[in-house]
Formats: C-alpha cells, structure tokens, sequence
C-alpha cells in the first residue's frame, strides 16, 4: 500500500496518543473546490467521482441551454482542434502525420467518445483546472501486464472495498459506474498506431480497438489532490512533543520500578 510520508508520520502521532483507527475502505470519497472526486490510498491516485463526468457535463448543458455543442466546441478548443499521435492511416486530413483535426463527430451521442474526443476531453479538464489541479489523464498502463494498469488496479481495489464496506458503499461514492463499461486508456498500439488500448472494468483484460471507436471516458490524477501539506514547523514541533512523552513515561516506568 502506498502511504505518504505525512499520513504514516499522523498514524504514528494517534498511536503515540493512544487512539486506535481501522481503516475499512481504501476508497475514500473527497471534495475538493465543489468537485466530488475518490481517492484511491492503494495505488495513490484521484478519480473523478462520476465515471462518466463527461456525459454528466453533455446533460447538464443540453438541459441549461438545449444543446451540448457549446460544449463541444469549447472542448474541442482547448486542444487547438488538434491531437497529435503516432502517426497512422486514421490521422486527419492527412494520413500518418501525426495530427489529428478533431470535429464533433469524434463525440457520439449516447456519451461515448473516440481516442481522440476522449484525449480532447482531458485537456479540456487541465484547462480548467478542473478539481485544482492539471494533471488529469485516461488511465495509463505501465506496460502489457493485465494487472498494471490503473484501471485494473482500481477495480482490485473496489473489490478490497466491497469486501470490507459492501457494495453499498461503492455505489455511494461513485456516479455512472458501470463494470461493463468500456474505457480508454491514454495508451496506443505501436504495432498498429491506428488503434489504442481500452479495458471493461470487470475484467483485468486489456484490449485494442480503432481509435475511430466509441468508448467510454474517465480521469485519472497522481496522487490525492485534496491533500493539504502541514508546515514543517508543525511536524518538528509534534516530534518534539513524542519524545517528551516518551521520555515522561520512560521516567514513570523506572520510578514505578523502583517502588517494587
């Protein structure tokens, strides 16, 4: 388990105290500037809470104003109309350039994007600094191994979840999760550069398809976002305060000792 170095020095501070904290989720659901995310204490990333935020985003625009092209094209935007990937046979207009112009049709209607609509989607959130923070992705696989992607990982720990709070407490935290959903992940194929990797999160089992298909797209950032860093100051002044405690009590004992 990945454990920051604040959060092992705190557990260590309760222990010293007295308290005692048994940690029944490893899923733990924040806020963050009005944003509802889920931080993930195993692999030590934040995901959006809603699974799929961007259809959320499509909804709430088409019932503001009566239409998500706004949206869209604000979206579309933020990437300059353009991503740029290994250079292949779908790239457009120009085949194997390595540019990609992108168009509402990359955006279905049913909430589903292609590799690009998807990869545009992110940076519309670093954009916007959505959350706080700028570093969103699709998830990332660190290399072929059915386990080593973020995705994969994340449904290992849902299933610790499920086994130490319930399926109950999975639901709460997260929004428009389906296991049979299929995602994409930021990874492309370098055999084949027209496709990219995407996973059903139910399964560790990673696949490729055309990066022209409809998937499913959600956000991903290292770390917990939420965490505020204490000043140093602090940390010296509560280890100044454990050694003397220890060394009340070390005298305690001894002068206890003594009286036998």
């Amino acid at each position: 388990m990945i454990i920051k170095k604040n959060a092992i020095i705190t557990v260590f501070i309760l222990t010293e105290i007295g308290f005692t904290s048994v940690a029944e989720a490893d899923l733990l659901p924040e806020t963050v500037n009005g944003i509802n995310v889920v931080y993930d204490t195993v692999t030590n990333v934040t995901w959006t809470a809603d699974a799929n935020l961007l259809g959320t985003l499509e909804n709430q625009a088409i019932a503001q104003t009566g239409s998500d092209v706004t949206l869209l094209n604000t979206i579309i935007s933020d990437s300059n109309g353009v991503i740029n990937d290994l250079p292949n046979n779908l790239d457009s207009p120009n085949q194997n350039s390595g540019i990609y112009n992108l168009s509402l049709s990359d955006f279905s209607s049913n909430d589903l994007v292609d590799w690009w609509g998807a990869q545009a989607f992110i940076n519309y959130l670093n954009n916007i600094s959505y959350g706080g923070v700028s570093d969103w992705s699709l998830p990332i696989a660190l290399d072929t191994g059915e386990s080593s992607n973020q995705l994969s990982q994340l449904f290992s720990t849902m299933y610790l979840d499920y086994a130490n709070a319930g399926q109950s407490y999975i639901q709460s935290i997260f929004t428009d999760l389906n296991y049979n959903n299929i995602y994409w992940l930021s990874n492309e194929n370098i055999t084949n550069p027209g496709q990219a990797f995407n996973l059903v999160l139910s399964s560790p089992e990673w696949f490729v398809q055309g990066k022209n298909v409809y998937s499913y797209a959600w956000a991903v950032s290292p770390g917990n976002i939420t965490a505020v860093p204490l000043p140093s100051a602090f940390w010296f002044f509560i280890g100044f305060w454990i050694i003397a405690e220890r060394q009340k009590r070390f005298k305690m004992s001894l002068a206890n000792n003594n009286k036998i």
